[in-house]
């Protein structure tokens, strides 16, 4: 990862810093919160295959290439969450019950099973990046280093989205229904932590006024182009011959997506 821009004044992030929009924001930093939760998962799971059993330097390479990348992703958002905490008091519901579910992961399951939950994570992880890419260049940020992490985030998580999934064929990989419960677990999970951390973080950038949150939650928005495009992208994942490398083939200029 890249130089980031200083993080200055925490109060930039008391409000809707990017695109002025508070909904949006506050879904992002739902987002950072839980990102060094996954990321220690991530780097757990990949450091416990290692060394590969069989002749594969060059996987082994990129393996360790990904576990300091995401060290470096746990650390930046690190940064960002102790500055979001000077306006939040406190971390936002349902970040306890992700990482208590990834400690029973840990410590339950197979490595196998891990592998295979970290494969479909980072394809989940890789599809929100290429929809973010797209869509970010039109955005207003009113944090700098926040804007630098999201965008520095993404291209890496495009850039070894095959890692995981390569990792995981090496393993002996899985059947079509392994993948669609991984995923389908993964999108259940993701959608009750921000259902519930986001509108959490936003009562308290409205001041934990109920009404304006509630009108904030309300609020007409326009469809995210691409969302039809994103998940179909998601359930790509499912099919038979799926492989990460032909995720972004329809990516604007993707910064060093050679994996």
């Amino acid at each position: 990862m890249q130089r980031l821009t200083p993080l200055t004044a925490p109060a930039d992030l008391a409000g809707a810093w990017c695109n002025d929009d508070d909904r949006t924001s506050a879904t992002l930093e739902a987002v950072s919160f839980v990102t060094p939760a996954l990321e220690r998962f991530f780097i757990r799971t990949v450091a416990d295959c290692l060394p590969l059993e069989g002749n594969d330097p060059e996987l082994e390479r990129l393996c360790r290439e990904f576990i300091h990348e995401e060290a470096e992703h746990t650390g930046a958002h690190r940064k960002l969450n102790t500055a979001l905490l000077d306006y939040m008091k406190a971390p936002p519901p349902g970040l306890a019950a992700v990482e208590g579910l990834l400690d029973i992961v840990n410590r339950r399951l197979s490595l196998s099973t891990r592998v295979a939950l970290v494969a479909a994570l980072e394809h989940f992880t890789a599809v929100l990046s290429k929809s973010y890419l797209c869509s970010h260049g039109h955005w207003q940020f009113g944090c700098a280093y926040a804007r630098d992490l999201f965008h520095q985030h993404a291209h890496e998580e495009i850039d070894h989205r095959s890692v995981a999934f390569d990792l995981w064929l090496h393993r002996g990989g899985g059947s079509v229904p392994v993948r669609m419960a991984t995923i389908t677990s993964i999108l259940m999970v993701g959608a009750v932590y921000l259902g519930i951390a986001a509108p959490w973080i936003l009562h308290r950038k409205n001041g934990g006024r109920f009404a304006a949150t509630i009108a904030a939650l309300l609020t007409p928005r326009p469809r995210p182009a691409g969302a039809g495009s994103t998940f179909k992208d998601l359930l790509r994942y499912v099919g038979r011959n799926y492989h990460p490398r032909h995720l972004i083939d329809d990516l604007p200029n993707p910064e060093g997506s050679s994996q």
